[in-house]
């Protein structure tokens, strides 16, 4: 991984469709009960962050100008980039799966596209917390994750959505990237972290775009 100097978002330049973002927050406790998800989120995948990795704690991809495909609080929606690149707490981290061309970017985004409308998972959030506490790192350690596959089993709703699993179901539909690495583990079980650090996916480059409040 090679983490590019900070640049500001150009489409079609250092973002476009198949570019999967990966979003840093910066906690503020100004932000209430979403600087408590966003610190929930990130205990939850400190097993999984690579030394010298940036924290990442969510997930969404490019779609077009300034629009993206993420699941929130409120399910899988299109949504405005501008948010995140013009708000000084958000870092966004841009990967390119590797060998990424027009027609598979394509693919990407029309299977994202087919999750846009689901619910957010809830339940599932819960069971991420169970499994990557102390216990349960240890419990689904000493059972090669057979209880934490048993537990987003139970909990999981197959009709709903995370953020991770938009774009690990997108990415794993296509026949270059299905079964590599993390795409090889239930999306249910998979998080942002892990996502963002598995090499066999992504092209070595890491487009940085750090939010900018705008002026005037």
């Amino acid at each position: 991984m090679r983490l590019l100097s900070p640049q500001r978002p150009e489409y079609g330049v250092n973002y476009g469709p198949g570019s999967v973002g990966f979003v840093h927050k910066r906690l503020e406790f100004a932000d209430g009960l979403g600087a408590v998800v966003t610190a929930g989120i990130e205990y939850c995948t400190r097993w999984y962050r690579k030394p010298d990795y940036p924290v990442v704690t969510h997930v969404l991809g490019a779609s077009g100008e300034n629009l993206c495909i993420e699941a929130n609080a409120d399910g899988v929606d299109e949504d405005s980039l501008s948010p995140y690149f013009n708000d000084p707490k958000y870092t966004v981290y841009f990967r390119k799966p590797f060998g990424l061309t027009d027609s598979i970017a394509a693919a990407i985004v029309a299977k994202a596209r087919t999750y846009v409308g689901c619910k957010y998972d809830d339940p599932l959030i819960l069971a991420d917390l169970l499994n990557n506490t102390l216990l349960g790192h240890a419990i689904n350690g000493m059972t090669h994750d057979q209880v934490a596959e048993w537990l987003v089993k139970v909990m999981a709703n197959p009709r709903k959505e995370i953020c991770d699993e938009v774009w690990v179901l997108a990415l794993a539909a296509q026949t270059q990237y299905a079964g590599l690495g993390t795409l090889a583990v239930p999306p249910a079980l998979n998080d942002p972290q892990m996502l963002f650090g598995d090499e066999r996916i992504w092209a070595n480059d890491v487009v940085v775009i750090p939010g900018v409040k705008p002026t005037g």
